[in-house]
């Protein structure tokens, strides 16, 4: 007799086949590289290079100022700009009022504290970036080579956390990086049978089961229906979230989609696709940097819903956990997401007092102010 989980996995052609992480860096990259980077994300202003390493080599972001740009090579945007529209979620008026004006004040000092000349290793311009192994050695080799070659700039790693990357998280500390909180993430070990033993988990298996969107991948899609892809992005991480998330050009969804470098799920029905997941995979992490629905539609289709399951098998699929990045915290708790910190780990001991002294006064705020926040508002 067929399980529930039976029943769906025989309505999705899961695509989990690999390309190598060379082809997969190459293959992402030199379209930003060959080409302004604001023609593939139009909010991020950046130069990317190159550092060979012994065994592998390790791309990274360049940037001096550049106010405007996405929290994905801007701390300025992270810590400021962004947390400003955070506050939203506050509900004590005065706590939110405190909070304002805390950043409003310590903005000045961040821009005079130059906090957005640094260069970003491993940087994917994504919400969320993905590793490969990082050891000691080749630490050791960025930090040598970025304090000869950019001695003014910080040296950055984003997306650092000690749940999916302990041993990373371990050499950085290690190597005297500043470990800064950045947002409450959520992930999920899809081999654990007891996340598909959650209700919610369960109420969503039967809602793909029954439904009666056609699941397309990356073979199925045309170059017409690419901008459709970028509205429904749109329409859910812009209009509904935030405009300082990575704004995906067409061209972006195209690389990404024709030369397999993420794997998409299209929910479509009376021609036209409705819902959208693009899921990165590097190692044994997946996480879906693009997700979009049609927010017109009914909340009862279930769209995300049926997105976030499809995610879900995919990783289980693939053998890997799930990061589910930040945001819509109670769904992702209801359905076995467990919150983890996550931090943006900066070397900055080769640059002036004044510039030591932003970072340091970040770290306190955001460490012993801002992370009981994210904690206690599940945020």
């Amino acid at each position: 007799m067929k399980t529930l989980m039976d029943s769906v996995l025989e309505k999705i052609d899961f695509n989990t086949s690999e390309i190598t992480d060379k082809e997969l860096v190459d293959g992402y990259f030199q379209p930003i590289i060959k080409n302004d980077s604001s023609s593939l994300i139009r909010n991020v202003k950046t130069k990317i290079n190159y550092l060979s390493l012994k065994d592998k080599k390790i791309v990274y972001s360049i940037n001096n100022s550049e106010y405007l740009n996405s929290y994905v090579c801007s701390p300025f945007n992270q810590y400021f700009t962004y947390a400003k529209e955070e506050l939203v979620i506050v509900k004590f008026k005065f706590l939110k009022m405190i909070l304002t004006l805390v950043i409003n004040f310590f903005e000045i000092f961040a821009k005079i504290g130059q906090i957005n000349k640094n260069i970003i290793f491993n940087n994917w311009l994504l919400s969320t970036n993905l590793y490969t192994s990082i050891n000691e050695n080749d630490l050791e080799e960025v930090v040598a080579y970025s304090k000869k070659k950019y001695p003014n700039h910080a040296i950055i790693f984003r997306s650092i956390n000690q749940k999916i990357y302990p041993g990373i998280f371990s050499i950085l500390k290690k190597s005297k990086f500043k470990l800064v909180g950045s947002r409450q993430f959520y992930y999920a070990d899809p081999s654990d049978a007891n996340i598909f033993k959650i209700n919610n988990i369960k109420n969503d298996l039967r809602l793909l089961k029954k439904s009666d969107y056609e699941i397309l991948s990356n073979s199925d899609i045309l170059d017409s229906d690419i901008p459709r892809i970028v509205d429904l992005y749109n329409q859910l991480y812009l209009d509904k979230y935030s405009y300082n998330n990575p704004q995906f050009s067409v061209e972006f969804i195209k690389n990404t989609l024709k030369n397999n470098l993420f794997t998409y799920y299209f929910l479509k029905k009376n021609n036209q696709i409705d819902a959208v997941v693009g899921l990165f995979k590097r190692g044994n992490v997946v996480t879906p940097p693009v997700v979009g629905y049609d927010r017109a539609l009914p909340a009862e289709t279930g769209l995300y819903r049926k997105l976030m399951m499809i995610s879900l098998l995919h990783a289980k699929k693939a053998n890997s956990t799930i990061h589910l990045s930040s945001g819509a915290s109670q769904f992702k708790r209801l359905r076995g997401g467990s919150p983890e910190i996550e931090y943006i780990a900066v070397y900055c001991s080769h640059l002036t007092w004044s510039r030591k002294l932003i970072w340091f006064t970040i770290f306190l705020l955001v460490n012993k102010m801002g992370i009981p926040i994210m904690k206690k508002f599940k945020l």
